[in-house]
């Protein structure tokens, strides 16, 4: 019996000695997914900003704040009127080959695209051109 008494306390022993078995968690594998971001929808750059269209007229061609120069197609002088329309008071009248600076426009009237001018000290209203031809260009430096 002594035996006994022995080999169960030397089995507490053991038992009581041994480090504890570690227990393992379990192995978590985890998924990445990577979606792609949908593209942006930014707008196309443009060199000239958005005009509308002047039913009559042709295409804009005049850039606000830049400068502008008279044609000499037509040997006539430009009328720049008050304001934009065919009926509204011609102030002055710009001669061929004239450089202005362009200050504001387009603002269509009357079947043109009418732009805010300035020729020395005096401002007022130029049509750009008609349906056959421009009265004016840009006059870019260079």
């Amino acid at each position: 019996m002594l035996w006994g008494w022995l080999l169960c306390g030397l089995w507490l022993l053991a038992a009581c000695a041994a480090p504890p078995t570690p227990t393992r968690a379990p192995l978590v594998r985890a998924t990445v997914v990577i979606a792609e971001a949908p593209p942006r929808s930014s707008p196309t750059p443009s060199l000239a900003p958005t005009v509308p269209v002047c039913p009559g007229a042709p295409s804009v061609q005049l850039i606000r704040n830049a400068r502008g120069r008279v044609l000499d197609d037509d040997p006539r002088p430009l009328n720049m009127r008050s304001a934009p329309g065919i009926a509204s008071a011609i102030v002055w009248s710009i001669g061929v080959n004239t450089i202005f600076d362009v200050l504001d426009g387009p603002v269509c009237a009357d079947g043109y695209n009418w732009f805010y001018i300035r020729y020395d000290d005096l401002e007022g209203w130029i049509a750009e051109g008609d349906n056959t031809s421009y009265f004016v260009e840009p006059f870019l430096p260079g």
